[in-house]
């Protein structure tokens, strides 16, 4: 018996209010693959995939038929916004951050923590590898669809890249750009002002048991994704690059500075004003308190694994049609 492969949901009332409330016309949606299907590295999932594909020689179907049907009923809640659809995946090579730190590894599944045979490791990541193939196949859909597989690129700079460019009108004061993923480094992409991420998380409850949060966050909230007392108002989602390189990540394998939190990052960006930018902060080396001076190097090296502006210098995608 399998479970859910798609584990992902959003608050349609809240998207449809802000839709209303800012005069919207148009919806995107900036699915993440890996974060939306998840359940596809569920144990028992993972054995029946395997069992399934020595049987028949394919994969099962069932997580592309998830998604579509994720994608259908997302479609369904938005016809009246003339919805699109922007899925974005990869292979988990992450060569664009090996260029700058060859120990890089990203904090995803590991199939080690599941199976422990070379052979069903293998076959496994074949089946993945034709699951990816069928969805850019069947979720590539004209005027609604567009599918980024960025293989051995880290694929989350997707929808920064997608918006700054303006591709399918979402850079357009008419489009709301919906991410879909809990990935803290897609949090960057709030700064565009119509823009918004949900998350989904699992959150201690009064009866002692977990509940499911589904957050949304915005350019004035996004912090509090990774710091909850944070205040609105002092920093915006433009500062999760420079709290991730200080605090580190590590959900993406990405150490920070000793001994400093999200908090401490926070409060060191507020009073010394460290700058975003890596080439500038070097300059102002001098004006940084100690322990940013001390430790340039690896918040420099930081930023630009973090920074989706610094990675597509190391990125090559290839612009896809809709």
């Amino acid at each position: 018996m399998y479970n859910v492969y798609v584990k992902s949901s959003v608050k349609y009332g809240l998207i449809h209010e802000i839709l209303n409330k800012q005069n919207k016309t148009n919806i995107i949606f900036h699915i993440d693959l890996m974060s939306v299907c998840k359940g596809l590295y569920n144990k028992n999932n993972v054995f029946n995939e395997i069992n399934f594909y020595i049987e028949n020689k394919r994969p099962s179907d069932q997580l592309v038929n998830e998604y579509r049907n994720y994608l259908n009923e997302l479609h369904k809640k938005f016809r009246g916004f003339n919805p699109k659809f922007v899925t974005f995946l990869d292979d988990g090579q992450n060569s664009q951050n090996l260029s700058i730190q060859s120990s890089y590894k990203s904090g995803r599944t590991s199939l080690a923590d599941i199976i422990d045979s070379d052979e069903e490791v293998y076959l496994f990541k074949q089946i993945k590898k034709r699951y990816w193939e069928e969805i850019g196949i069947r979720c590539s859909i004209k005027n609604h669809g567009v599918v980024y597989n960025l293989k051995e690129y880290e694929s989350d700079l997707i929808p920064y890249y997608v918006i700054k460019n303006n591709f399918y009108e979402s850079n357009e004061s008419y489009t709301l750009n919906v991410v879909i993923s809990n990935d803290k480094d897609l949090l960057q992409c709030c700064q565009f002002t119509n823009t918004i991420q949900f998350t989904n998380r699992f959150m201690p409850s009064q009866t002692g048991n977990k509940r499911l949060a589904i957050d949304c966050w915005d350019n004035t909230s996004a912090i509090e994704y990774i710091y909850p007392k944070f205040k609105r108002g002092a920093l915006t989602s433009k500062h999760i690059v420079l709290i991730l390189a200080l605090a580190g990540d590590k959900a993406d394998g990405i150490d920070g500075i000793k001994n400093i939190g999200p908090k401490k990052a926070i409060d060191l960006i507020l009073n010394y004003n460290i700058p975003l930018d890596p080439l500038i902060l070097k300059n102002e080396m001098q004006n940084m308190p100690n322990i940013i001076k001390t430790n340039m190097t690896k918040i420099v090296e930081n930023i630009k694994m973090i920074s989706f502006e610094e990675q597509l210098k190391r990125t090559k995608i290839t612009k896809r049609e809709m």
